[in-house]
């Protein structure tokens, strides 16, 4: 009787019952001889189809070809190679990426089409990547599927957090005034303008200009990998929750100091001869009417504060990887002012913010958490206070601007460092 059910079927429930043995694993879905494979639950099947239709229209909808968005996506990839797929789940990826690219292709629905990147084919084989941990989780086994979960959610909630922010961004518009010209004043009384010195650097070497953009838009796929760390290491979400808490608060900060960067208020002078240290004083800056729409989100350079955050809670990992975070800091340092996305005081400011963000977070007393954080946000908050209201002290001399920078920054890792000093650590070999 045994031999007929192996040769007829391969119900592992049936061979159970007649051999009265342990239940084995369960598996993804029952093999048939002739027939295939039947689902566990009548809802796979849509399920299924539901979530490649979705796929397909992120892959066709206007806006969703956005750099952002694109290297949000394919943060799945990092989850398909932590799930331990095997290669017909790669492969089945990369057909995904495929059919989504010609969807992106062929049926366009809006007139502001990305052209072809390196950052759009990365979001098709996140796409793809997304599908398979999908369906994965769909035709999983009870323990299987709460194993595979959180590796499926993750990336979803990097792509709703990017897609977020980017909403919320858009509201900034409403501010028609901004204050870079406070910003100019004080990059320019350090005795030149870095973004400017860096946006030429971009514009003579191409190769590095379209190294820093993509570095700089990257930042979904680098919280992808820190959160990745975590899934042996405590919550995963852990990083995903720092990054969006530095978001919202720092979206607070965005009206009270609208500012856009150099790119945007200079235009096509951006690269143009800065003024002189000695002919600042005659600028008087003052908030600038600026018409074109595009997100008031400079100060503080939430860019720079996550790229910090993700440093700070790497802290878990080996110290190459540790390593490759520092290097990214380092990084986006370059890409916010080669871009001419930042002025280097929205640099300055991110470091305590960040200090202060990470606080809320750091598992320690709470009289040690909440004096770390009062004394970064109080630092972010004067530095705001000065910015505004302080260029004539920052032209008193090249040192002062340069030594207050000097001192915020000291006093703000010496702050990290306290708050590292009580928190329990485990490091990789």
């Amino acid at each position: 009787m045994a031999g007929a059910w192996k040769q007829g079927a391969a119900f592992d429930l049936a061979i159970y019952l007649i051999s009265n043995t342990p239940f084995p694993k369960i598996k993804l879905t029952n093999s048939i001889s002739g027939i295939g494979l039947v689902p566990r639950h009548p809802a796979q099947i849509p399920w299924s189809v539901f979530v490649v239709l979705v796929a397909a229209y992120t892959a066709i909808a206007p806006n969703f070809d956005q750099p952002f968005v694109n290297y949000a996506f394919a943060s799945a990839v990092v989850f398909l190679f932590m799930a331990d797929s095997g290669t017909e789940a790669w492969i089945a990826a990369v057909v995904a990426a495929l059919g989504f690219s010609l969807c992106h292709a062929f049926f366009p629905r809006s007139a502001n089409i990305a052209a072809p990147s390196v950052n759009l084919y990365a979001g098709m084989l996140g796409r793809g990547s997304l599908v398979v941990l999908g369906l994965r989780r769909i035709w999983a086994s009870p323990q299987e599927g709460r194993d595979l979960r959180k590796i499926w959610l993750l990336p979803l909630g990097i792509v709703l957090f990017v897609l977020a922010s980017l909403v919320a961004l858009n509201l900034t518009v409403a501010r028609s005034r901004v204050l870079d010209s406070y910003l100019y004043v004080f990059d320019g009384s350090l005795g030149f303008q870095p973004s400017f010195l860096l946006g030429r650097f971009f514009s003579r070497y191409k190769l590095f200009a379209d190294l820093g953009r993509e570095t700089y838009f990257a930042l979904p796929l680098v919280i992808a990998l820190v959160c990745a760390g975590y899934l042996k290491r405590g919550s995963p979400w852990k990083p995903l929750g720092i990054v969006a808490s530095a978001g919202l608060l720092g979206y607070l900060l965005y009206f009270v100091f609208p500012a856009t960067g150099p790119i945007y208020v200079a235009g096509a002078t951006f690269l143009n001869s800065p003024h002189p240290f000695a002919t600042l004083g005659q600028m008087r800056p003052h908030p600038i009417p600026l018409a074109i729409a595009v997100p008031r989100n400079a100060m503080p350079s939430l860019h720079m504060a996550w790229a910090l955050l993700l440093w700070f809670n790497c802290r878990r990992f080996s110290r190459v990887w540790r390593g490759l975070a520092l290097t990214y800091v380092l990084l986006m340092i370059v890409d916010t002012l080669g871009t001419g996305e930042h002025y280097l005081a929205d640099l300055v400011v991110a470091l305590p913010f960040a200090v202060a963000v990470q606080a809320l977070w750091t598992p320690v007393q709470a009289t040690t958490r909440y004096a770390v954080f009062a004394g970064a946000m109080s630092l972010t908050l004067i530095w705001l206070g000065l910015l505004r209201y302080g260029s004539d002290f920052f032209l008193l001399s090249v040192a002062v601007p340069w030594g207050c920078a000097l001192a915020s920054t000291v006093l703000s890792l010496a702050l990290e460092r306290f708050l590292r000093r009580f928190e329990p650590l485990a490091v990789d070999p």
